[in-house]
């Protein structure tokens, strides 16, 4: 895919302000938001969906 320099500055931008709100953000999961937005915006998809793990507890 080719990217035209604005495209690119776009893109970084919004990566620089991902990279920002991962050390400012304390709200978790306002975080994980941003950071799915982001990644549905810079990819141009219409939906996403983050799943991660939480840790197993022995019993």
């Amino acid at each position: 895919m080719e990217h035209s320099q604005e495209n690119i500055s776009r893109l970084l931008r919004e990566l620089n302000e991902i990279g920002i709100a991962l050390s400012a953000e304390k709200d978790h999961d306002r975080l994980l938001e941003l950071i799915l937005v982001k990644a549905m915006e810079i990819t141009n998809a219409d939906g996403g969906t983050f799943i991660y793990a939480l840790p197993m507890i022995n019993a």
